[in-house]
């Protein structure tokens, strides 16, 4: 009964689902061996019995990142659960790299490379990402394509459903796309927004800059891609386009302390000390305690000859610096 009622359900989810993989729902998922990033071997037949979660994702695919930040969400909340939660990095051998990926992004769960596709061809994977479900007897449950709007309800649902802990009209609500009204849009633009802080985080700031703008096409008053994207564009010394974004940023909320003082670190990166000096001001009428604003005015009043001033704002720099690292040691003891 309960495996009819999967069968009716992927009835009600957009046809893509049910295409985006070519074994069928309710038979037995494929078995496979590959190598972790330490180089041993996994085979999937190692969890049966256990309810298996599989996310198939590309290392140079935007959605996938997308996708693994949520299903490593899932993984601390399900893990306790007995959940198996699997990660496997498609049409790739570079283990450097993906160990590289897997400690940028604080991936707890095991990844796996399919290096010669066999995982991709067996399965017939269409989508990058893929997330698959299968239950306790080694079935395949269901597949998500993508990383669509509803991937956690999605994702969520069949889980509790194959745990028992939901039931079938609780399933069906919650995977449908008339669940809750959702703002497609501020939901994409929220999703490149963080993804493209986690690119900043660790360094790869090009792709970061392409994903921030896209977050700002979905939704172009969004105050915090507007300043993520000044930011960026000032590590990379555009500072007109970091002008921009920040002036931009400001017109939809003038006390925005962030896009205040990027505005004052462009304008003196562009040599407007004068006009630099007035906005860094201007900020810390917003927040008195930031120690990049001061040292920002050091740098400025330095480069006007002002050097006692200079030399004062800096002091003031670092002891907001030392409160700051001070504070942070005493959270991290207190965790």
């Amino acid at each position: 009964m309960r495996m009819l009622i999967f069968f009716i359900l992927i009835l009600m989810v957009p046809l893509d689902y049910a295409l985006s993989i070519e074994v069928p729902y309710g038979e037995a998922a494929p078995d496979f061996t590959l190598k972790n990033i330490q180089g041993e071997d996994v085979s999937l037949k190692d969890f049966r019995g256990t309810i298996i979660v599989l996310i198939y994702w590309k290392d140079d695919h935007d959605y996938s990142y997308k996708a693994i930040e949520d299903f490593g969400g899932f993984f601390k909340s399900y893990i306790k659960r007995g959940v198996q939660f699997i990660g496997i990095a498609g049409e790739t051998n570079d283990y450097e790299k993906v160990s590289r990926i897997v400690k940028d992004l604080k991936i707890g769960f095991p990844v796996l490379l399919d290096s010669n596709r066999s995982v991709l061809g067996s399965y017939g994977i269409r989508v990058y990402p893929t997330t698959l479900l299968i239950d306790q007897k080694g079935k395949l449950i269901h597949a998500i394509p993508g990383h669509p709007v509803l991937y956690n309800s999605i994702l969520d649902g069949y889980l509790q459903y194959i745990l028992g802990e939901m039931n079938e009209e609780e399933l069906k609500s919650a995977i449908s796309p008339q669940k809750t009204k959702v703002d497609e849009a501020e939901v994409m633009a929220e999703r490149d927004y963080n993804l493209a802080l986690k690119f900043g985080e660790i360094g790869l700031i090009s792709r970061s800059i392409k994903i921030a703008e896209k977050a700002i096409t979905y939704k172009s008053d969004m105050i915090k891609a507007r300043n993520l994207l000044g930011f960026l564009y000032l590590q990379t010394n555009e500072a007109d386009n970091a002008i921009i974004e920040f002036q931009k940023a400001l017109e939809i909320d003038p006390k925005s302390f962030d896009a205040t003082a990027g505005l004052g670190m462009a304008c003196l990166s562009q040599g407007e000390i004068d006009y630099a000096i007035k906005v860094l001001k201007g900020a810390l009428n917003l927040n008195n305690k930031s120690s990049v604003v001061y040292y920002e005015l050091g740098k400025a009043y330095e480069l006007k000859g002002n050097k006692d001033i200079a030399l004062s704002m800096y002091k003031k720099s670092l002891q907001l610096a030392e409160e700051q690292l001070f504070l942070y040691q005493i959270n991290s003891q207190c965790r």
